[in-house]
């Protein structure tokens, strides 16, 4: 169908032609007008063609067009410091251009680009448009990319040119550069130079990469470290702190000499004590501080247990036994909470009493941590009575070994 309806127009377009090139070669056929010589008829045609020749050459003015950039601005636009070495500058800019478009130009730019369904000629609508090139120059001699842009070519027009990012390596002393837009093509120009102040070394204030853990379990009187890790420029400077605080809001304090590695990324502790005690790491450089997460410790203790056993007792009616033990070294670490128990047990019984002076008249508990029991005057009615200590907290309870009483 779309062939058809093609077909029918070319053909009414050539029916229209047809009249025209018909009446242009009548015209050419005709004779001269009576009464007007051939040498006038000429001399008219001269006549003619001087009268139109300034409107031709105005023409041909008009057909060159023209085009060309007229201003550039250029811009800082931030900085990004990448490491104590190097920092990264942002600049970007404007370019305005000024131009004409010839009549050719536009009617190419407008041309027909297809036959619509229904026969109409559908054209392009677009406008002329004109090429340009540019790019960045930098005080130190680099550039950068040529870019090549599209812009409009007729009347008056800005491009936004791609951003510049130069990144300038701190020679350890303060320092100026520029950066500068420069167009190329059509034609030379550049914008002012953009002036930044580049600092003796870059400046990143400090962030944590590596955060110590939340909480952190160790046995009692174990060794234990902590580590962090910041980023930042200059390189960060590390201190450790703790705080045994028990109201829940950190009291944080400094480590003092005999804990070199609290000035380090990595804390070591060689005698974990302190249940709730709390740590965390402050990394500071010129540019600020940060603190680390905080970490709790849990110290575990070992169930309580026994350095020295009781040893058995024998000695005559009326006199005074003594029945001694010794808590481990560990254990005396966590004394305060445990329960020290000293317990009898009788002839032939199977179960174990607790030794009071009302149920066992002449017994005294004595020592630091309730570590003795004495027996005065004691009488043949306890001979064969067994003792023992019991320890218990927290984390387990413990008995120590029987010892026999006897009593002669």
């Amino acid at each position: 169908m779309k062939t058809t309806t093609t077909a029918a127009l070319l053909l009414s377009l050539s029916a229209i032609a047809a009249p025209l090139h018909a009446a242009t070669a009548q015209a050419a056929a005709k004779p001269a007008t009576a009464g007007v010589t051939s040498s006038a008829a000429a001399a008219a045609a001269s006549q003619a063609a001087t009268a139109k020749t300034p409107t031709a050459t105005a023409a041909a003015a008009t057909a060159t067009g023209s085009f060309k950039a007229v201003s550039a601005t250029a811009q800082a636009a931030g900085s990004t410091t990448l490491s104590e070495k190097l920092i990264t500058y942002k600049f970007t800019g404007t370019i305005t251009t000024q131009g004409t478009a010839t009549q050719d130009e536009i009617n190419v730019a407008s041309a027909p680009v297809n036959i619509s369904p229904t026969g109409q000629i559908i054209h392009s609508n677009s406008v002329p448009m004109a090429t340009l090139s540019y790019r960045w120059k930098h005080s130190d001699g680099s550039t950068g990319p040529v870019k090549t842009a599209s812009i409009r070519k007729a009347g008056t027009n800005t491009l936004a040119a791609e951003p510049d990012n130069w990144t300038i390596t701190c020679n350890g002393k303060p320092q100026t550069a520029w950066a500068a837009l420069e167009v190329l093509s059509p034609n030379s120009i550049a914008s002012a130079n953009v002036t930044i102040n580049v600092p003796a070394q870059g400046v990143i204030a400090p962030t944590i990469t590596q955060q110590p853990p939340k909480t952190i379990s160790v046995n009692f009187n174990a060794s234990f470290t902590l580590s962090v890790a910041a980023s930042g420029a200059p390189a960060p400077a590390y201190k450790w702190q703790y705080s045994r605080s028990s109201t829940g809001t950190p009291v944080w304090q400094d480590f003092d000499n005999t804990v070199p590695s609290a000035k380090t990324a990595t804390l070591s502790i060689s005698n974990a004590s302190g249940d709730g005690a709390q740590y965390h790491c402050i990394a500071t450089n010129s540019a600020g501080s940060v603190a680390s997460d905080m970490t709790t410790l849990t110290v575990v203790y070992p169930p309580p247990s026994f350095a020295k056993q009781p040893a058995s007792a024998t000695v005559a009616s009326g006199q005074t036994a003594k029945f001694s033990i010794q808590m481990n070294s560990v254990s005396v670490g966590y004394a305060i909470g445990t329960n020290e128990q000293w317990q009898a047990k009788r002839p032939g019984a199977t179960a174990w009493f607790n030794v009071t002076a009302t149920n066992l008249p002449g017994a005294t508990v004595t020592g630091i941590w309730n570590t003795d029991l004495t027996i005065a005057n004691a009488t043949v009615a306890l001979n064969g009575y067994q003792f023992r200590c019991m320890l218990s907290n927290y984390y387990g309870t413990a008995y120590s070994d029987p010892a026999t009483l006897t009593v002669k």
